[in-house]
């Protein structure tokens, strides 16, 4: 399951803290989440 905002597990009532946030970026750099971006266009 990918990962959801707190808005989202919410549904949309509340908004991410700064903690929210942090974990979220820990969890990327220590490759516990993977990130996925479109390709880029020439």
């Amino acid at each position: 399951m990918p990962p959801v905002t707190r808005a989202e597990a919410t549904g949309y009532q509340e908004t991410s803290l700064h903690a929210d946030v942090m974990g979220f970026l820990a969890a990327l750099r220590a490759g516990t989440i993977r990130a996925f971006t479109a390709p880029r266009s020439a």
